[in-house]
């Protein structure tokens, strides 16, 4: 998977997790799940950053 599939679906991933945290959403999670949902979140955005820096490394390296 290259970086840009990766930030792809990290990005697509961090818009469901926010539809479901936001005011729009149909239904309340429980503080657990809510928890979880934050905690997936976190690493998602990791993930996006750390692509992001090999990216930029990569353009800078040629």
């Amino acid at each position: 998977m290259t970086n840009k599939d990766k930030l792809l679906t990290n990005a697509q991933f961090l818009k469901k997790g926010l539809n479901l945290l936001g005011r729009n959403r149909k239904t309340v999670l429980s503080h657990h799940k809510t928890f979880e949902l934050t905690d997936e979140l976190e690493v998602k955005i990791e993930e996006i950053l750390t692509a992001l820096k090999e990216e930029k490394d990569s353009l800078q390296g040629e």
